[in-house]
């Protein structure tokens, strides 16, 4: 930068206020921010879906691992050691991951 020791600067505004570049920049960047774009509401449309959809798949998945368990209708050759309830939450929670 420089430095100005002895005479005088005479500054002439263009814009001031709403009207300066700084401004209007400030401005779209608000606007970007309030805005969605059409892949993301399409995207949020998909996962208000989805999400619910997975969590009912993996209660119903931990529903007939625990009536199973419960009912010794597990497929031959299974013998789990744990008991019925942490059995049928790895399968509820496989589901949900």
């Amino acid at each position: 930068g420089t430095v100005n020791m002895e005479g005088l600067v005479h500054v002439k505004a263009l814009k001031l206020g709403d009207e300066s570049m700084l401004s209007q920049i400030l401005k779209a960047v608000q606007e970007a921010q309030n805005s969605k774009a059409p892949i993301q509401t399409y995207a949020d449309k998909i996962a208000g879906t989805f999400v619910p959809g997975v969590i009912l798949i993996a209660v119903i998945s931990l529903a007939a691992w625990l009536i199973c368990g419960y009912c010794d209708f597990y497929p031959k050759g299974w013998h789990p050691t744990e008991t019925v309830v942490v059995f049928a939450l790895r399968f509820f929670i496989a589901t949900l991951v």
